[in-house]
């Protein structure tokens, strides 16, 4: 809401780069957004990609690799990380960069990236229940951070959605869904709004009252074999915040019997 559009949204990363002189910028070099930003930017730019070479880390295959002397080097295939989501696999370009432009060096970087075991309420795992994994994304607060994660599940799954609005699109959810995804739980303020969106995903919509009724509704299922909590909203019409939304839902998946 801080924002009265995208475009504004821009606009300010824009003026935060005219103030930059000598500083580092590490960017996404996959991202259309990102680049227009950095059109008229003569600074010192580092970039990373998953799908091309850059002058800072970037995938060959599944190999993370970084240009030493006009030479690829390879620093460690994707599948040797702790989480191997492609999300994270973009953040751990990101970071690699970055640590290779300060001179931290690699080998330091590529044990703490390699054991680097996520953050809290970021597809974090909670718990198996009659083998069903439940996975706690409550730091998910937009479309586009949904759509990243429910492509990172493979299984079948439920998504459970909604929150206070943020005045996005859900459109552009539904017509991004993988095929794993079998059932939409609902809840929160929005939910209706959420519905109206679905489409072609309408007949395995649901709209709950909560979570609690979700999560003790949803138990016993036996043709899914994750529970994805990505809300893709704000947390702000039943919590203070997005940290508290993921504590309850931690809670509420542990105590499922």
């Amino acid at each position: 809401d801080r924002y009265s559009s995208f475009e504004e949204y821009k606009n300010t990363k824009k003026i935060i780069l005219k103030n930059i002189q000598n500083e580092i910028v590490v960017a996404n070099f996959d991202d259309k957004n990102v680049m227009e930003i950095l059109s008229n930017f003569n600074g010192n730019i580092t970039y990373f990609s998953r799908e091309k070479t850059t002058n800072g880390a970037y995938l060959n295959d599944d190999i993370i690799c970084y240009q030493y002397m006009g030479k690829e080097v390879g620093l460690l295939c994707t599948k040797d990380l702790y989480i191997d989501y492609p999300f994270e696999v973009e953040n751990c370009l990101a970071i690699i960069s970055l640590g290779l432009k300060l001179g931290i060096p690699i080998t330091d970087i590529i044990e703490t990236v390699k054991y680097f075991d996520g953050l809290k309420y970021r597809l974090e795992y909670v718990r198996e229940y009659k083998g069903k994994k439940y996975y706690n994304n409550s730091k998910c607060t937009n479309v586009a951070s949904c759509i990243q994660s429910v492509k990172s599940i493979k299984e079948d799954c439920l998504l459970i959605l909604g929150g206070s609005s943020k005045n996005e699109r859900f459109d552009e959810l539904f017509s991004n869904l993988p095929n794993n995804v079998k059932r939409i739980a609902i809840c929160g303020d929005n939910a209706k709004s959420i519905i109206e969106n679905s489409d072609i995903y309408s007949n395995i919509c649901k709209i709950y009252p909560n979570l609690e009724s979700i999560l003790d509704n949803t138990k016993d299922l036996t043709d899914i074999k994750v529970v994805l909590y990505s809300p893709s909203s704000a947390s702000f019409d039943k919590y203070t915040s997005s940290t508290e939304r993921g504590e309850i839902f931690c809670k509420l998946a542990l105590n499922i019997k």
